[in-house]
Parts: C-alpha cells; structure tokens; sequence
C-alpha cells in the first residue's frame, strides 16, 4: 500500500521552516498538520495517531527529544523523524536517537532530502508490518496443524517449533537446541547421516524415527520431512519441516507384516462371502428386471386397454346413431315419407361430426393430425375470442387477462390453437363449480441449451408461453401426472370422453412445442402451451403468402378446367370423383401414386392434383414433389385423414398448396378446388 495520503506531524518552532517544511510534504501527497510547541504535538499525536513525526529538537516549551520519548512511551509504533541544526557532531546525533527517534535529519535539509527521508522511513515501516503479519500467519498456520512443524537455519540448526513439539517433549526439551538427544538410541545415528546429508546435498529431507513422548515416557514413531528454502539465487537460506506421528501407521503395518497368512484366510473367507451375495444380488435383480418387465407390459395393456375402451366406447355410440339413424331413413323411403327423413339425415351427419372431432383429437394426442400452420398473434388471437370464452365459463367466473406487449408471433393451426384455448377454459370452468378466476396469460421463455427442465421433446430456443390458470379444485400429483394421457377424466361419467388435454399435449408436440401442468389441490391448476417463436415476429403476419386466403368469396366454375384425384379408399375417390364432375371440372383418376405419375408426365392437361397423404408406397406428398418437378406450377390439395411421419414434411405448405381433413363436407371440398385452382 503507498504511504502517499498518510498523515505527518510537523513539529518546529519557527514558521518560516515549518512552512517550507509542509508545503514539500503536501506536494508529495501527504496529509500534513502543524504544531509549534511541544504540548500542542502531544496533543496532536494523542488525537491524529499521525504516521510519522517531524519533530524539531529546540521547542519553546520542552526538548524535542522528551516529546520524542514520550510519543514512543505512548505509542512505540509511531514513527519520529528528528532535525536540528546542531546535530553536526556524533555526541548529539546519538543523543537524538537515544531519545527513541527513528531517524534524524540535519538542518538546512533540502526538500526533496526531506521526502526522501519520510518515504524511506514509511518503506521501513511497511515492510516491518509486513513481515510481523507474515510471520503470524505463518505461527497461526503452523499452530493449527496437528503435526510438529519446525524450521532451521541454513546450517541445520533448529530455531523454531510449533507448540505441539512442547506438549510432546515436556518444558525441559522444548527449545529443541538438543532434539538429536530425544531420538530412539536405535534410531540417532541413521537419522543424524540423513539430515547431514541433506544440508550437503540441498536435497529434500525424509526419515522415520522413534521420539520419547514425556507425559507417559513411550517412544513412538514419526516421520519426519523437509523442504530447503531458496533466495532468488537459488541459494538454500533455511529449512522448513514438519515431525508427523505415524505410531498407530507402524503398528496397523506390524500387525499386517505378523498375520499375513491369516488375513489372506480372512480375505479369501470374505471373498467367498461376497461372491455368493453378488450372485443372489445378480439373482435377484434378473428377478427385479423380470417383474420390472411385466409391470412395464401391464402398464402398456392398462394404457391400450383404456385407450381402446374409450375409443369402443365413444364409436359404439357413434355407430348406433349413425346406423339407427340410416336404418330410419331406409325405413321412412320405404313408406314414401322421405320428407320425414330429414332429422335422421341431420342426426347421422351430427355423429359423424362428432365422430370426426373424436378422430381429430385423437390424432392431435398422436400428433399425426394434418396442421395448416400460419404466422399467429397470440395476443390478438386470445383478444378475439374474448366474448366467446366468456360466454363459455359464464357469470359466476371472472376473466382475466395478462398479456405481455411484444413481437410474439408463433407458427402454427390457428384453427387448433383457438380449439386448444377452448377446451382449457371448458376444463378450467368445470374446475370452479362454485365461480372463481380463470386467468388467460401470455409471455415470452427463451430455453438454452443446457437447461435441465423436462421439456418434452422441445430444443433450445425462444417460445411464446400460452397459460390458462384456475382458482379451482387443482388435482394430486397423481392425478396431474397422468392429465395428458387419452381417455383419461376424473369428471363423472357423460361429462368428458379425456381427449381436450391429450389434444393439446399432441398439438403443442406436433406444432414443435411441448405442454405442461402444474396443479395443487384445493389451488387450483395452471396449463401452459409453449410454441415456438416464429423469427420473422409480426411482419409475417402481413405477408401475402402467408394469409390463409387469397381472396373474397367463392369464384364461380370455368368449364375445361382438368383435375386428377388420387385416392386408394375406392367409395371416397367415386363420391369425390362424381361430385367434382357434377361441378362441370373434368375429372380423370387413380387408385395409387404410379399410374398417377403416368398421367402427369403425360401431355394431358392437369390444372389441380387432388391427393390422399396417406397413399400406400409413394405417399402423397412424396408424389406431389415429383409432379412439381414436371410441372412447376401444379396446384395441390391433400386429403388427409392421418398423417404418417414419413408423409408429414415440413410444417408449413409451400404456396399453390392446401389441405383438407377428412372426414369433410362436400361443399367445403368444393370451395378449396375453386380457391386453388380459379384463383
């Protein structure tokens, strides 16, 4: 630390010199005070504790050398630098120091011989506090080990032991100046030609030897290490060591030495032993794995066996409507009463909505499910469905929303997104029978790397977090363990099929997301949809390509215009056939991806290619890269009622392609041809 900003007392009783003296002192960067007189120095130097005194010898009130004996009596560390015209002959040079003074100055002293004396005496002091803390650090160090830690001199003379030595050799031995003399008798000689020969050679010091403990005269062994101590030259300027007892090491290796034979029976016993509990460990954890197994596969036919149950359950009763209703209808043409035939044709198509839901849910929970994904606001998308959402929960809830402001832009099926939104209120609404708070939030998470969170099968990255929480009945952890499972419901029977959560777990899969729950009972649940962020933020949103439409209303049809259907289902490809031919297209067909590539590597003319995904061999999305690679502008409208992974591509659809989801009205077929291929 530099001495520059510590305090100095100048003491003299002339002003002018006083003066002078100060201002060299403060130009060099001390802080200095001014005393004139003896008694006003003591009381500064009581009050300051300044570092350093400048102390003239010839005062008005008293000799400087009594104020200099007293602030040493006071304070042996505080520095006196003397000065004085008369300190010209030894006799009153010595007088000064005798006095306790540090150092003298003789006057006229220039001012540069003047900070030149203060600093040195500051150095001084420095490096003597320096080494007083370094060689306490070292006794406290040394105090605290265990073992006796000693030094030496360079000639192998000790000068120093901690006190375990004391308390180990007694009063009588503690200077060690004769430790050779504690030493075995046995042991002396080897011990003194080791030590002997590391003074000569500076090599590191190592023996074992037996010292006479006092307290109970029993000798007991230690080895005994060193190290030499070197200069910056490399010359060895001491020696530093440590004794550490080992008597307990010498007998443990005694008994060792005495009962070899004994312990290898010993060994080989317990060896036996462990072998034999190793081979019942090994046998019971192949039996472990074994039950492991089965549970596993118990586990796997309870999950099929629920998911077949529900799914049997739900289309039998599917089946019944739509077959109950057809037989009506059949039974009401026969009479001639085909009027009254209406409310089973309503009722049949009402199932199969229902049982195209159930389908759709399903394949979302499968992530198979054909997504037509765009960019998407969250917050906007949230914002529209506001009246809706109220409506669904009722009066005894309150919404509330938290949306956080930012360019948060996700790709995916809004469609989905709004039906995954809808269910988790419904699910949040019949949480809270009673009314209470169903809180709709968005915000932003971004996941690096090596975040140790479960997420599913989600990478790093940044995501829009979509969270619907609740002030309801919250569920166990059991319960909640197994939310996202299909057919799985803890509402009574008829008022859930367990699909809405496995919907939105499968969909936030398939969108490259996750799903995730947190509930506790009695406080409610929290579900958060977390979709990636899409990178282009909100300027994708205005983007011509990526709106879902590419016009206002339906155009009307153009005769010539030619379409190929590729369907392998041959009841589905007949009706979509017949029903686009009554629409005046021209319509030519096949059963599977071959004979349709013939056809559109042929010269006919194919304005739209109307495929199923699912086609057995080439499937529909492999055949529709093929037929673009003929024809670049082809458009494109795929069929999917289940997307294997092989035929699911990228997300989102290249431009002049779209997609309809089986099973789908008619009239909805006939608006997406006349969008792709009128407009």
């Amino acid at each position: 630390m530099s001495e520059v900003g510590e305090t100095i007392l100048n003491v003299d009783d002339s002003e002018s010199i006083r003066y002078a003296k100060s201002r060299s002192l403060r130009r060099a960067g001390y802080r200095v005070l001014e005393s004139g007189t003896g008694t006003e120095a003591l009381r500064l130097a009581a009050a300051e504790r300044p570092a350093l005194v400048l102390l003239d010898i010839n005062l008005p009130d008293m000799s400087g050398i009594e104020v200099c004996r007293r602030i040493k009596q006071r304070y042996p560390t505080m520095l006196v630098l003397q000065s004085s015209a008369s300190f010209v002959e030894s006799e009153d040079r010595v007088r000064g120091l005798e006095g306790g003074a540090d150092s003298y100055l003789t006057e006229p002293v220039a001012p540069t011989e003047l900070v030149a004396a203060v600093r040195a005496l500051l150095r001084l002091r420095r490096a003597e506090r320096a080494a007083q803390e370094s060689d306490a650090k070292f006794r406290a160090m040394t105090e605290s080990l265990p073992q006796i830690v000693w030094s030496a001199t360079a000639d192998g003379r000790h000068d120093y032991y901690n006190r375990r030595w004391q308390e180990f050799v007694g009063e009588a031995a503690a200077d060690g100046a004769a430790w050779t003399e504690l030493v075995h008798p046995q042991d002396r000689d080897a011990v003194m030609r080791q030590w002997q020969q590391a003074l000569a050679t500076g090599e590191n010091f190592s023996a074992e030897f037996r010292l006479l403990r006092a307290a109970d005269k029993i000798w007991r062994w230690f080895i005994a290490r060193a190290l030499p101590i070197r200069d910056s030259a490399g010359r060895i300027n001491g020696w530093l060591g440590t004794w550490t007892d080992v008597q307990e090491l010498v007998e443990a290796r005694e008994v060792l030495a005495r009962g070899r034979e004994e312990l290898e029976g010993l060994v080989a016993g317990r060896t036996a032993e462990l072998k034999h509990a190793l081979d019942q460990l090994q046998t019971e954890m192949t039996e472990r794995e074994r039950a492991e197994a089965e549970l596993r596969q118990s586990q796997k036919m309870e999950a099929i066996g629920q998911l077949t149950g529900g799914i049997a359950h739900d289309f039998n009763n599917l089946l019944a409507g739509i077959g109950g209703s057809m037989e009506m209808i059949r039974t009401r043409i026969a009479q001639g009463r085909s009027a009254a035939a209406d409310s089973y044709i309503n009722a049949a198509l009402g199932e199969v909505a229902r049982a195209a839901s159930l389908t759709h849910r399903l394949l979302a929970f499968a992530r198979r499910q054909a997504l037509n994904p765009k960019p998407v606001d969250v917050n906007a998308l949230i914002t529209s469905m506001e009246d809706l959402i109220d409506r669904t929960i009722g009066s005894h809830i309150a919404l509330r929303k938290e949306l956080d402001p930012g360019d948060w832009v996700t790709l995916c099926d809004a469609n989905q997104l709004e039906n995954a939104l809808l269910n988790l209120c419904i699910n949040a609404r019949d949480a809270m029978p009673d009314g209470g708070v169903l809180t709709i939030a968005t915000t932003r998470e971004e996941l690096h790397p090596d975040d140790a969170r479960p997420v599913g099968e989600a990478g790093a990255g940044a995501y829009v977090i979509l969270s619907v929480s609740d002030t309801g009945t919250g569920m166990t952890p059991e319960v909640a363990a197994r939310a996202f499972d299909p057919f799985y419901t803890t509402k009574p029977i008829g008022q859930g099929t367990g699909l809405g959560l496995s919907m939105v777990y499968g969909f936030a899969q398939q969108s490259g997301g996750h799903a995730r729950i947190a509930s506790r009972p009695g406080q409610g649940t929290t579900v958060q949809i977390c979709l990636p962020c899409h990178l282009a933020g909100k300027a994708a949103l205005h983007d011509p390509a990526a709106a879902p439409g590419n016009g206002s209303g339906v155009p009307q049809v153009r005769s010539g215009r030619s379409i190929l259907v590729v369907e392998d289902e041959p009841v589905v490809r007949e009706l979509i056939v017949e029903f686009l031919t009554e629409l005046g297209y021209a319509v030519r067909e096949a059963a599977e991806s071959h004979s349709a590539l013939e056809i559109l590597r042929s010269d006919a003319r194919i304005d739209l290619l109307i495929s199923d995904v699912g086609l057995p061999g080439m499937n529909g999305r492999q055949l529709a890269g093929a037929a673009r690679e003929a024809r670049a502008d082809l458009k494109v409208l795929f069929i999917s009622g289940y997307v294997p992974r092989a035929a699911a591509g990228n997300l989102a659809l290249p431009a002049g392609m779209d997609t309809i989801t089986k099973p789908f009205a008619l009239d909805e077929l006939a608006t997406r041809v006349r969008r792709l291929i009128e407009g």
